[in-house]
């Protein structure tokens, strides 16, 4: 049976509908060793950069043979997979050019790091009760404070007794498949070099020196209890993520950073309290 005559008695679409997804579906021989985005065509296949293949035969299953379309079962049913699993951790399987889809996609991921978020807040709220959640302090205390725009700290936590801070950066990133994603991963993370602005490390860095040089202020505006006399101020900075990666074992500088899966979050804490 020809795959348009399955795909039209299980859409509720309209029949011009049902043609667009099996269009998209088609893989395009001309582009298999073509990136997204660019004219140049490789004498390979690319292999080494995963994110710009849009045209894989794992990821469009339906291939154009004369005038039929021909699938495979095992195929289609590894695409829905693929494309099943991007789409709940909040990507897509590779680097299509589709603004809208795009924006719904971001949406899922910023709603799953929220969650990351709440995770890493639970497991704190367990040992202090001195904690915050996504607080920004120049936009809370704009009134009364003058504080300089570091944006929010995802978690932030204090334990008097030991006049131990705990900041927390969650991140949802993409996974990586092959060197080139590693790459970007890396980059997006730790940036192009230490002095890189946009990086995360870069944005984390600065809540930590404002956290560092106005402790105590913080500590007043949160209307927090005075620490223990003659304890230092300590700081721990976390960085949660889903999944390890290499890079956060083997940082390509040294950095002043936790990194931690928010699975081991817990245990990493009684190991380390």
């Amino acid at each position: 049976m020809r795959v348009y005559t399955i795909m039209a008695k299980l859409a509720s679409n309209n029949r011009q509908e049902v043609e667009k997804k099996i269009q998209f579906l088609i893989i395009d021989n001309n582009k298999i060793n073509q990136r997204e985005g660019t004219e140049k065509r490789h004498y390979d296949v690319p292999v080494g950069d995963h994110n710009k293949r849009t045209n894989r035969i794992n990821i469009k299953p339906l291939i154009r043979f004369q005038r039929e379309i021909i699938w495979s079962p095992a195929c289609a049913y590894r695409t829905f997979g693929i494309w099943t699993n991007h789409t709940n951790d909040g990507y897509l399987p590779a680097d299509f050019n589709l603004p809208k889809v795009k924006d719904l996609i971001s949406k899922s991921k910023n709603h799953l790091e929220k969650q990351l978020e709440t995770k890493a807040f639970n497991v704190l709220t367990r040992r202090t009760p001195y904690i915050k959640h996504g607080i920004d302090l120049k936009k809370t205390f704009f009134k009364t404070e003058e504080y300089p725009d570091v944006g929010d700290y995802d978690v932030l936590a204090y334990f008097p007794q030991s006049n131990r801070w705990v900041m927390v950066e969650c991140k949802y990133n993409q996974p990586a498949y092959c060197l080139k994603d590693m790459n970007r991963l890396r980059t997006k993370i730790f940036g192009k070099d230490e002095l890189d602005s946009k990086s995360h490390i870069s944005k984390v860095k600065g809540r930590y020196d404002l956290l560092l040089a106005e402790s105590e202020k913080i500590r007043k505006s949160l209307k927090w209890p005075e620490p223990t006399d003659g304890v230092d101020l300590k700081i721990t900075n976390l960085y949660i993520s889903k999944n390890t990666y290499w890079w956060f074992r083997f940082p390509p500088y040294e950095v002043n950073l936790n990194f931690v899966q928010i699975d081991f979050l817990d245990q990493w804490l009684k190991d380390n309290f």
